[in-house]
């Protein structure tokens, strides 16, 4: 099978405990520092990829994911050595590139539906790590990302047969977000996140 998805992850970070927010840091190395809590977007995530069976009822899926992370926060902006500090709204941006790698197990296939667990796990490597200040002149800074995020998540799932060659598939999972160098978002404040995936598959 090709599949074509659409995923999204939970924004509230209240399950966390507070040695898990712990792991954020509070002050960038760009020159940013949070005088507030952080608002977080919902995490988006687009994925191709392929699927294929290695025996009857077990299949193998990997691919490419694209995942965008977006928080909200009032903070400052210091230049290098300190000469120059604005304030205001700041918008940090994360833009991930990742490959997941999942087995699947089919509980029950039929013509017209498919039910099947799955658990796997994915590597992700941030490719853009931005900040924008909104304030009297707007500033945009970045720092990169040099540590890969690892991840690893399981879940149900459902596949309903549209066509012969066309599904429609529904993963709601859950998935826990390895700690270690990456920049402060959702994932560091609440790393067990629950997620809900919908795509296309097509059978080749």
């Amino acid at each position: 099978f090709l599949y074509a998805k659409g995923a999204i992850g939970g924004n509230d970070p209240d399950f966390v405990s507070r040695s898990a927010a712990s792991m954020a840091p509070g002050v960038s190395s760009s020159g940013i520092r949070e005088l507030t809590e952080s608002t977080y977007g919902i995490p988006l995530t687009l994925g191709l990829g392929v699927r294929f069976y290695l025996l009857p009822r077990f299949s193998i899926g990997t691919g490419v994911d694209y995942s965008l992370l977006t928080r909200t926060f009032t903070g400052t902006y210091t230049e290098e050595g300190g000469q120059t500090e604005v304030s205001g709204d700041v918008q940090h941006t994360m833009h991930y590139i990742g490959v997941p790698l999942d087995l699947y197990y089919d509980i029950l296939s039929s013509d017209k539906i498919k039910f099947y667990v799955y658990g796997g796990g994915e590597a992700e490597f941030c490719v853009s790590n931005k900040f924008t200040v909104f304030s009297t002149p707007q500033v945009s800074c970045s720092e990169p990302v040099r540590k890969i995020q690892y991840s690893v998540g399981g879940g149900v799932g459902v596949e309903f047969r549209l066509t012969d060659k066309l599904g429609l598939y529904l993963d709601p999972g859950v998935r826990y977000y390895f700690p270690g160098g990456q920049p402060k978002s959702i994932r560091t404040d609440k790393p067990l996140m629950f997620n809900f995936d919908a795509g296309l598959r097509f059978s080749l």
